[in-house]
């Protein structure tokens, strides 16, 4: 028989097991679409490429997507192109490029592609100078990403309806938001 000492060792250590196991697969089991889209980008942050090669680059890539029937790199490669057409002030290929991200998030119901869609939608709204646009994409990006237990995407969601609320002066709303943010 097991001393009482012997019972507890094992007991605070069967905890401890548990515990880290949890952490482990709750970190785990988190999306992080931010991420997979810097790693699916064959372009990376410090490339000296001009927009017209960028756009070239993820044209092509939207090709091959489309070739192989890869939704997630078609969404993907809509949302670079998204980028680069704002880059080079063509609101016109952006906004196209966003329908289509769109189109393919919607049907194929992933909340991370469709969290992106909308916080990309938002964005476009803030441009405008229409915050009450903006907030209600954000809001709907938020939805997205909690679906997708992206908690990078809810953090940045609610930093940016923070920010609104703050910017229209309903303090107290920012101030709720901001406090949730910091759940996050």
């Amino acid at each position: 028989m097991l001393d009482k000492a012997l019972k507890q060792r094992i007991m605070k250590n069967s905890i401890f097991i548990l515990i880290m196991f949890l952490v482990t697969f709750l970190s785990f089991s988190q999306s992080n679409i931010n991420l997979d889209m810097l790693n699916t980008n064959p372009i990376k942050d410090n490339s000296e490429l001009s927009i017209d090669e960028k756009i070239k680059v993820h044209k092509n890539l939207l090709e091959k997507a489309i070739s192989e029937e890869n939704k997630k790199l078609q969404v993907y490669s809509n949302l670079y192109l998204f980028v680069d057409y704002y880059m080079k002030n063509d609101f016109v290929n952006m906004n196209k490029c966003l329908l289509e991200a769109e189109i393919i998030a919607k049907k194929e119901g992933n909340p991370a592609w469709n969290g992106v869609v909308h916080k990309r939608k938002a964005i476009i709204y803030k441009l405008k100078q229409d915050e009450q646009g903006a907030l209600k994409e954000f809001k709907v990006a938020l939805d997205f990403y909690t679906k997708a237990n992206d908690h990078l995407g809810m953090g940045e969601c609610l930093e940016q309806i923070s920010t609104i609320y703050s910017e229209t002066g309903d303090i107290e709303n920012a101030i709720i938001i901001t406090i949730k943010r910091c759940l996050y």
